[in-house]
């Protein structure tokens, strides 16, 4: 009877996490058909690995408001290889986070550009297994609010390329089944290359790495992180201001 329970909460959880996620792509698909012809918008996919993944996928839609100030939202999905919930690790379940990263601009003399960078986020995450007997007989989920912010450099070396690079301080607060910082405020540095292929494609890729602490050191100690992938511009061809990186969780 628990076992029926549990597949019947199980189907119930995976259920809700697939509309959730469904929507969001909706909303991202959407968004393609609603923009003028004029506006400057760009829709990056992605894929990539971590110390917390084994692989992850990403979908992000970002608008150009104008030269100094951008918005977006992003949708990331991780295969959990070391992770934690309640400051224990586990290997097995599942990880996906949603965000809304903004940019604008401080400062900008010939081809070096200096952002200022925002990136408030939530982040669902599951375990299978967590009594660790072999049986996947339970789930335990976990839920934490991200932050980032951070200053991003961004020098134009050809009119084709862009190199990326900056500082970060991020930040997990975990707030189910507890409330802890599972990381915080320590700085992680960040860099990318992109690279203007065709009038309406940019091939991009990018990296985060730092020192991490939370949980009183029962957490992790180092991030990093590595994401290869395709930005389409829409609307007009990409400008220079379409080549701008920012990094991802």
């Amino acid at each position: 009877m628990q076992n029926l329970n549990f597949v019947s909460s199980l189907k119930l959880i995976n259920a809700m996490k697939n509309k959730i996620i469904l929507k969001t792509c909706g909303i991202i698909l959407s968004s393609l058909f609603i923009q003028h012809a004029t506006a400057q918008s760009i829709v990056d996919v992605g894929v990539g690995v971590s110390n917390m993944d084994r692989y992850s996928s990403n979908l992000a839609y970002r608008h150009q408001i104008n030269d100094n100030f951008r918005l977006g939202f992003e949708i990331q999905y991780g295969s959990p290889k070391y992770r934690f919930v309640e400051a224990k690790p586990f290997e097995k379940g599942y990880a996906w986070s949603l965000s809304l990263p903004l940019s604008f601009k401080i400062a900008e003399q010939d081809r070096i550009r200096l952002d200022g960078f925002f990136r408030p986020g939530f982040r669902f995450q599951g375990i299978i297994d967590p009594d660790n007997n072999g049986i996947e007989d339970s789930l335990l989920n976990s839920r934490a609010v991200l932050f980032e912010a951070g200053l991003l450099v961004n020098v134009k070396l050809t009119e084709k390329l862009n190199l990326s690079s900056g500082v970060l301080l991020p930040t997990a607060f975990e707030i189910a089944p507890t409330s802890l910082f599972e990381y915080m405020g320590t700085p992680n540095f960040t860099g990318g290359l992109s690279y203007l292929a065709s009038p309406k494609t940019i091939v991009f890729v990018k990296g985060i790495t730092g020192p991490a602490f939370g949980a009183s050191g029962d957490t992790y100690k180092y991030i990093w992180s590595a994401q290869a992938g395709l930005r389409f511009a829409l609307g007009k061809n990409p400008t220079t201001k379409s080549l701008l990186l920012e990094p991802s969780f």
